[in-house]
């Protein structure tokens, strides 16, 4: 393209030599009147020079402002920058302080730059480079006339501040970026210079796609702290207000902005609507992803297992990660390698103030977490050890329950009742049952089985009389109760087990033997509406008809017909398959079969590979435990192993007397075979 003023001064220029050449004709100019006509050419050529010459215009000098800590982060900007790393990423969740370091970075080496830029990405990075007030580069100024759209415009201001950056040394702090498929991104990169990009993409996606990140977390050092408190408290905060200060602060885990706020007393300014939009600028979440969050907030810091959280939503791990990769989800390994994920406090709030998700929106999740919950039993005791603070926290949160979600709040109960929180489960399951029956009447499916509830909770915690009335209301409900659904048959089972335990420990076998009797009856109709019609269903229930013979096999053993109790074990176990857990729940009355029979070599193998499985999956401090313990020490003492058997008794002792100290009546049985033992 032909530069028509350059020619036009060239051709004055060449005017001008010509006409002091020929300063003896009409046209020509005398040495005063050629001098005069240069002076005003090389103004006019300063001029054109001028317009043509490109420089940055927007360059800013950092002004100071409040900061405190993190001296080691700036030391390591400086050194990647010494070491030429030309772009760095500040990694961190919002508010945390990645643009306050990236912009004390920027004053403490103001004077090794010849220009610093401060960028807000909202859109994308092309917008930047059009935007004359983010970037403005003299003599440009965008005309439609001369570029036609902006993207020209954006284009070639890029080149001239690519020309510019290959002279001049610039820093570039681009803030609040928070993606790599920016289309311009690439082209950012070419520019020599430095730069820092302030993300809440996580550190670890960063590294993996082959960027140098530096994560930005809460102050790590209390001196760092202190400094941070004299800051913006204005003053050395002591005694209860210092204490008050701490505890804020774990629950916000260190969050640098809500410790500002909070100590500068503007926190009303910062309204919770306007914190989690800060939380949540410049991300494009879609429907999953907020649904993430929203279920989520109902879990605590402590997190849940990822390959859980995934059991129990419908949403998908792609999303989840994408959540991880954006910070708003935390996630951490424990020392056995299992993934957990959570929210920071923070955002958590932010959730809650954003989205407010009701139990409504997340309905789905909490019902699959509970019932997951409610499976612990076949589960080992290391796998579920983070699941009882969930739990307890989860119906804290929960509202009032109402009938139509009572299997919800019964299935939590069940799991804080198998690990023995029973004060816990009771203040559950008995509002639960007055819920349930005044909302569907005594004679219905449901009270009945909130009645069995009821009992467990009150027989679990040895309140015996208690128990069987409940059992036994429980049972009565069933009689006159009519099916609501295929669970009927198999929860009536239950009824009739739990309440021919109750006749077994008083002595009544023949009641005991009419309550199971009918149990077979019930699972035999539960069979016939599930075996074909729904085989989940009837897969994950038979186990009770296998119980039911446990239970004969127990009930003759007690009444001495040592071989019946054999036929009835025997059935039971070979009926279905089962894991080594539910099949040791099925066979433990063998040990004390093979006992009755003199089999002392069998009984000692039996008794100490139901032990080995029990204490793997609950431990060694529950009575299931306990039980095995015994029946081994039992095995050894009839080998006439007697010092063995002692140290069995006495683990067991003392571990009833330090957990169960109300189970006199074991507690004396024990005594007794110790006293017997020597």
């Amino acid at each position: 393209m032909i530069d028509y003023e350059l020619e036009y001064l060239n051709w004055k220029k060449r005017q001008i030599v010509l006409q002091q050449k020929y300063q003896d004709t009409p046209p020509g100019l005398t040495p005063e009147q050629a001098k005069e006509e240069e002076e005003h050419l090389l103004i006019e050529w300063d001029d054109y020079q001028e317009r043509k010459r490109f420089h940055i215009t927007t360059g800013v000098h950092i002004e100071d402002e409040p900061f405190v800590g993190r001296l080691e982060k700036l030391e390591t900007i400086k050194r990647l920058f010494a070491s030429g790393t030309r772009t760095i990423f500040l990694s961190g969740i919002g508010g945390i302080g990645k643009s306050a370091l990236a912009r004390t970075y920027g004053k403490l080496h103001a004077e090794e730059y010849d220009q610093i830029l401060l960028w807000s990405y909202v859109k994308d990075l092309e917008q930047i480079f059009a935007d004359d007030e983010q970037l403005g580069i003299s003599n440009m100024i965008y005309s439609q006339n001369k570029y036609r759209s902006c993207r020209r415009y954006a284009r070639d201001k890029y080149d001239k501040l690519k020309r510019i950056a290959n002279i001049e040394r610039i820093l570039i702090i681009l803030d609040n970026y928070n993606r790599l498929d920016d289309l311009w991104f690439d082209s950012l990169l070419e520019i020599q210079c430095d730069l820092i990009i302030t993300t809440r993409l996580s550190a670890k996606l960063l590294s993996e796609a082959g960027y140098v990140a530096v994560s930005v977390r809460s102050f790590s050092c209390d001196e760092d702290w202190r400094n941070f408190y004299r800051l913006y408290a204005q003053k050395e905060p002591d005694g209860q207000e210092l204490e008050a200060i701490e505890n804020y602060r774990k629950s916000v885990q260190g969050h640098t902005l809500r410790m500002k706020l909070a100590l500068c007393n503007t926190e009303k300014e910062w309204t919770k609507e306007r914190i989690a939009r800060s939380m949540f600028s410049n991300y494009h979440l879609i429907r999953d992803e907020i649904q993430i969050l929203c279920e989520l907030s109902y879990i605590t810091l402590h997190g849940i297992p990822k390959d859980v959280y995934l059991l129990c939503t419908k949403q998908s791990s792609d999303s989840l990660n994408k959540l991880v990769n954006y910070s708003l989800i935390q996630q951490h390994t424990d020392v056995n390698g299992r993934i957990f994920v959570s929210l920071h406090p923070v955002i958590a709030e932010s959730v809650q103030s954003m989205w407010r998700p009701s139990v409504n929106r997340c309905i789905g999740f909490l019902q699959e977490f509970a019932y997951y919950a409610r499976q612990s039993w076949y589960r080992t005791r290391k796998e579920d050890l983070w699941f009882a603070p969930q739990v307890i926290a989860l119906l804290n949160q929960l509202p009032k329950p109402i009938a139509c979600r009572y299997y919800m709040y019964e299935c939590l109960a069940t799991f804080l009742l198998e690990w023995e929180y029973f004060s816990e489960a009771e203040q559950i399951v008995l509002p639960l049952y007055e819920c349930v029956r005044s909302y569907y009447g005594e004679k219905h499916q449901f009270t009945a089985f909130m009645a069995m509830r009821v009992a467990t909770v009150y027989y679990d915690q040895m309140c015996f009389d208690n128990g069987r009335i409940w059992f036994t209301l429980s049972y009565n409900m069933y009689k006159e109760a009519k099916p609501e659904n295929n669970s009927f048959y198999a929860e009536k089972t239950d009824s009739c087990t739990r309440l021919a335990r109750v006749y077994e420990y008083e002595g009544k076998y023949e009641d005991a033997h009419r309550c199971l009797d009918e149990a077979v009856e019930a699972m035999e109709c539960f069979r016939k509406v599930t075996e074909e019609a729904d085989p989940e269903r009837w897969r994950y229930g038979r186990m009770r008809l296998q119980y039911t013979y446990t239970r004969r096999a127990w009930l003759y053993l007690k009444q001495g017909d040592i071989e019946t109790a054999q036929r009835e074990l025997k059935i039971g176990i070979n009926m279905f398959p089962l894991d080594e857990f539910n099949r040791l729940e099925i066979s433990r009355p063998q040990v004390s079969i093979y006992l009755a029979k003199r089999e002392y070599e069998k009984a000692l193998e039996a008794a100490a590979s139901d032990l080995e499985v029990c204490l793997r999956y609950q431990g060694e401090s529950v009575k299931m435990s306990m039980g095995c313990r015994e029946r081994l020490g039992d095995a050894l003492r009839a080998l006439g192993k007697l010092k063995a058997a002692e140290d069995e008794y006495i683990r067991v002792l003392s571990l009833l007397q330090e957990r169960y100290p109300y189970r006199t009546e074991w507690i004396e049985r024990l005594k007794q075979k110790l006293g017997e033992t020597f």
